[in-house]
């Protein structure tokens, strides 16, 4: 579908921009906030609260990709 492919090159294009290095198939999609990491990537309630409490609210570059990855299981 054309959203598909318009989120892929979104990412890509973001991925670019801040220098970030993803390689292999079916890469997830990045997270900019803990917000969008709750939302996107079906983040857990409580992990979530854990994460504002603790101040995360803005991820650094390595957990916009990371984290997503990890929660799809790879």
């Amino acid at each position: 579908p054309a959203s598909s492919a318009r989120a892929v090159a979104e990412a890509n294009q973001l991925r670019k921009a801040l220098r970030i290095h993803a390689y292999g198939n079916d890469v997830p999609p990045l997270a900019q906030s803990a917000h969008q990491l709750s939302e996107a990537h079906g983040l857990r309630p409580y992990l979530y609260q854990n994460m504002m409490t603790a101040g995360y609210h803005e991820l650094t570059r390595v957990q916009m990709q990371a984290v997503p990855a990890l929660l799809a299981g790879r």
